[in-house]
């Protein structure tokens, strides 16, 4: 995606925003798809792999791709799971981009040497970074590190844009220096944010999720050095002081089911991925028959507990925060 291209997507979303927020007319420009749950790595925090609904099949998965163009959305980020496990993943995406819609992609990084190809198409590229070798290959598994920085080195010369997202953890609290000068040395945009009481997906305690102080201390160094000039860090000034009070609930503009959705790897959809609309039961047995009917379906959220550090910038631009619109601008245009 050009900046031409790029600047369209932001007009489009600010439009949508006023319509929005001022006549309550709700027209998603971004949906999110989970395409699948199957992982092929098991981190610490996360429980995902745990839960292993119905997937569309590739021609459904295209239907939905068609359904998704006639309603207007202009942006899907794909992610998982693993979304590089699923071998359609290419015609997927492929026929996403031939519709011109933009792609975004969720990935652990491991599969890209093999699966390159796959990627063509794909405008932004988000990978999990937790820190130095012995802490990423600890929460991951052993090599994670080392593949990672394979696969980013196999991504130069590409026209993706490489997005890194650290959680704040125990095991990475002393190395935050380490992943904001990485980050920098690999020209990629970074992305933090707390981790969780409980593992992604799963009503199992996080055992590597941290305290409110020690969130806070992370969170200080992020503002000391975002203020000093660090210029590859995507939260903003004000996203990082709503993200200091973590985990006490604090309310937040909300874009879900506004401007943003999600689809599960079954083609269900609602407007927060907290919000699931199908019982995992349900979920492992039956994939959606009726895109139109769950496309109806989605409801607008308003909560106080929203701690994902992209989904913060976002519902802050979507409440007029002028750093935070900024920060979005800057993204997109420069």
């Amino acid at each position: 995606m050009n900046k031409f291209e790029r600047a369209k997507l932001l007009s489009q979303s600010v439009f949508r925003a006023v319509l929005s927020r001022a006549f309550g007319i709700h027209r998603p420009v971004t949906a999110s798809w989970n395409i699948t749950a199957r992982c092929n790595l098991r981190c610490k925090h996360c429980g995902v792999y745990l839960n292993q609904p119905a997937e569309l099949s590739t021609k459904d998965a295209l239907k939905l791709a068609e359904f998704l163009k006639a309603k207007g959305i202009p942006w899907v980020f794909i992610s998982g799971g693993e979304p590089l496990l699923r071998e359609d993943l290419g015609i997927i995406i492929e026929k996403l981009t031939s519709l011109g819609i933009g792609v975004g992609l969720s990935t652990n990084g491991l599969l890209i040497p093999s699966r390159l190809d796959m990627l063509k198409g794909v405008d932004k590229l988000i990978m999990s970074f937790d820190g130095p070798p012995e802490v990423h290959n600890h929460i991951r598994a052993d090599g994670a590190y080392e593949k990672l920085m394979k696969s980013i080195e196999l991504l130069k010369g590409t026209d993706m844009t490489l997005h890194l997202t650290a959680v704040i953890l125990k095991t990475n609290l002393e190395h935050f220096d380490f992943i904001l000068d990485k980050a920098e040395e690999l020209g990629a945009i970074l992305s933090v944010q707390p981790g969780r009481i409980n593992r992604i997906d799963s009503a199992e305690a996080n055992t590597l999720a941290v305290t409110k102080e020690e969130n806070q201390k992370i969170v200080d160094y992020l503002i000391k050095r975002k203020r000093g000039g660090y210029k590859n860090l995507f939260n903003s000034i004000e996203g990082l002081k709503h993200m200091r009070e973590w985990p006490n609930p604090r309310p937040l503009p909300c874009v879900a089911g506004r401007m943003h959705f999600y689809i599960s790897p079954g083609g269900y959809m609602r407007g927060c991925l907290n919000y699931p609309q199908v019982s995992p039961e349900q979920s492992k047995q039956n994939v959606c028959k009726d895109f139109e009917e769950e496309f109806s379906k989605i409801r607008p959220y308003t909560c106080r507990d929203c701690w994902c550090g992209e989904s913060i910038e976002y519902n802050l631009a979507y409440g007029l925060s002028f750093r935070s619109v900024v920060n979005l601008i800057k993204e997109n245009l420069i």
